[in-house]
């Protein structure tokens, strides 16, 4: 069983081999974002918009120059479900971290073994696999589906193809099913979407955050709640409003510099990406009294 291979391998070379893998990747991002900010690819040393049917690469996945679907076909085929998913969560992620990347695990479908979109400027890209899938239905082999949409309108849709897992995606996924498992595979913090953002501590987020009056920069929803047995004059409220404003933080920072109980609700901010769905569009509605944040730079590095 593969459980029994990965834990015959003694913990210290286990913690070994984790250390490298996690100095590979940091070392793969800065020449991905090098790369990148030139509009170049670090894989192929190509232009990010070159387009060359005899050299099937990850930036096909950006719909370079006459890329038709069978092209991006062949590059999820060819690269395998996690390095292609990999490359898109760094695209998606290389201008603002979290917020174009919506694998909450709230929304969408439920019981898929993974379900996520990423958004980078006019691409959105979503990766679905149910259980049926993975489990090979209709004599296919496990596989997963993907969709993407160009300016909002689909080039590929859910049902074009049925693209198998490699080898490699089958190793991952069964580490990351066994609980007992001692290896899992995940995307590190370059590929950390929504799912991340909101599994932090919800008091040492509220320090983090500052506030924007842009809806659009917004990754969070603050809404704040206070209680106070003898009341809280309006002048109080009135100023700790802009005290906060002024400081860019959330009100109930201010509040509670002041002493007053001042709970917070922390969801996500109603300009972030959605899931592209079938049949699960998001479930959830924000409050329209709550106020817009998002990361402080500090917080997130």
């Amino acid at each position: 069983m593969q459980r029994d291979i990965l834990n015959s391998i003694p913990e210290f070379e286990r913690l070994r081999i984790q250390e490298e893998n996690a100095k590979e990747a940091e070392a793969l991002y800065k020449e991905f974002t090098a790369a990148f900010s030139k509009e170049m690819c670090d894989s192929c040393g190509k232009p990010i918009n070159t387009f060359s049917k005899e050299s099937p690469c990850f930036h096909w996945l950006l719909r370079p120059g006459k890329a038709k679907k069978e092209h991006i076909e062949k590059v999820l085929r060819e690269k395998g479900y996690f390095r292609c998913a990999a490359y898109i969560k760094w695209v998606s992620n290389f201008e603002s971290h979290f917020k174009y990347i919506n694998n909450l695990s709230e929304e969408g479908n439920l019981e898929a073994l993974f379900h996520w979109s990423a958004k980078y400027k006019h691409i959105k890209w979503t990766f679905w696999c149910t259980r049926n899938d993975y489990a090979g239905h209709n004599n296919q082999p496990p596989h997963f589906h993907f969709e993407m949409r160009l300016d909002k309108m689909p080039f590929i849709k859910f049902n074009d193809f049925h693209i198998p897992f490699s080898e490699e995606d089958l190793f991952n996924i069964r580490s990351h099913e066994d609980p007992e498992s001692p290896v899992k595979q995940t995307f590190g913090f370059y590929g950390a979407g929504l799912e991340e953002a909101f599994s932090l501590d919800t008091e040492k987020l509220l320090n983090g955050l500052t506030t924007t009056e842009n809806q659009e920069e917004a990754v969070y929803h603050v809404h704040t709640v206070l209680h106070s047995e003898e009341g809280i004059p309006v002048e109080v409220i009135n100023k700790a409003m802009a005290a906060a404003k002024k400081k860019k933080v959330p009100v109930a920072k201010i509040l509670r510099g002041l002493g007053y109980d001042a709970k917070v609700v922390i969801e996500p901010a109603e300009s972030l990406i959605t899931k592209e769905s079938r049949s699960n569009p998001r479930q959830k509605k924000l409050s329209s009294s709550s106020v817009d944040a998002e990361l402080d730079p500090p917080f997130v590095k």
